[in-house]
Order: C-alpha cells, then sequence, then structure tokens
C-alpha cells in the first residue's frame, strides 16, 4: 500500500512536470511569436502581417486584403527608414505576389525584392511583372503602394500588353478605392515582344 501510494505520488509528479513544460513550451512558442510579430511590425489594424506557416507578407487596408508575397527571406535587422520613423523590412526570394481588389486577384507579379515600411505600409517592389487573370501583362522597373492613399503607382517606363495591344506608358496607376487603372501618356507599339 506504501509502494503503491508513493507510485501513485510519482505519477502525479510527472503528470504535472509534464503539463507544466508543456506549458513553458506553449508560452515560450507563444513570446516567440508575439517577439516576431514585434519585430516585424504587426500592428492591430492588420496593415501588415507575416505568417510564418506559409511564409505569407501580406498587407491590409480598411479591413480589406490588398496584396500578398510569398516570401522565402526576409533580411535581418530591418532598415531604419530616416523619412517615417519606421523600419523597412527588405523582403527577397519571393516566388510570387499578388494585388487583390474586393478579394479578388487583380494582379499577379513577380519581383527581384521587395521593400515593406512598417510604420506607413507602403510597399516598393522592384524589377516588377505584373500579369492580370485575362491575360494582359506589363513590366516596369519599380512600383509604389502607398496605403495612406491606398493606391499603386509605377512611375514608367511601363511596357506591356493589354486586350491584345503592346503599349508603352510614362506611368501607372491603379485606384483601390474607385476602382480603375489609369495609364498616362500610353503610346501604342507593335514591337514589342513578350518577356
Amino acid at each position: 500500500m506504501v509502494g503503491e501510494e508513493k507510485n501513485n505520488r510519482v505519477n502525479k509528479i510527472k503528470v504535472i512536470l509534464i503539463l507544466i513544460s508543456l506549458l513553458s513550451f506553449s508560452l515560450a512558442s507563444w513570446q516567440m511569436t508575439r517577439k516576431l510579430e514585434i519585430l516585424i511590425g504587426l500592428e492591430e489594424d492588420l496593415s501588415f502581417h507575416f505568417r510564418l506557416a506559409d511564409n505569407d507578407v501580406v498587407g491590409w487596408n480598411k479591413g480589406e486584403l490588398i496584396w500578398r508575397l510569398q516570401v522565402s527571406n526576409i533580411l535581418e535587422p530591418p532598415l531604419k527608414d530616416k523619412h517615417s520613423g519606421g523600419e523597412e523590412l527588405i523582403l527577397r526570394d519571393i516566388y510570387r505576389g499578388y494585388f487583390y481588389r474586393q478579394d479578388e486577384i487583380l494582379f499577379t507579379f513577380t519581383v527581384e525584392e521587395a521593400h515593406y515600411n512598417t510604420r506607413t505600409g507602403d510597399l516598393v517592389l522592384y524589377d516588377c511583372r505584373m500579369e492580370s487573370p485575362l491575360g494582359d501583362w506589363l513590366v516596369t522597373d519599380k512600383m509604389y503602394y502607398d496605403k495612406k492613399r491606398n493606391d499603386l503607382r509605377a512611375p514608367g517606363p511601363v511596357v506591356g500588353n493589354m486586350a491584345g495591344t503592346d503599349f508603352k506608358a510614362d506611368e501607372m496607376r491603379v485606384y483601390f478605392d474607385d476602382e480603375e487603372i489609369n495609364m498616362f501618356n500610353i503610346r501604342m507599339v507593335h514591337s514589342l515582344k513578350k518577356k
């Protein structure tokens, strides 16, 4: 009886130790995730989010999904942005990116590198090639997503093909709130080849 009681106590202690270690592991895991979220600027308004499970970096504006990048490399530490006071995350090895309008894919894109400002929510894409679900495409050296204005701007030159017609434009803007795309100083050309 004394031996059985001793075994029961030992078993209870083991169970308690296992529960404590599981709680400690869960707490440590939560703290590590929270530290990572703070490090990369997760804001209460869900303007930016990094999900470890699928390596997605996601940008929100006014509760609406605007962009998503599938990223395999975030350079650390983040760079300090002198103008905004925020941190700039350098995102590399981007498999694919998406711009959305009302939860529908507006464009898919590939880029060499992206910079995300954790304070302003702005995103800069370098060496960008975008494609629409309809097969339209465009290429530009740099694109800017401005969270405050909720627009996407390519200062140009922008070359591409829309509705089967090759074009070159000095600038392109996508206004997410107004649901319109504008090209400025656009010239139709027929000698462009798909990249």
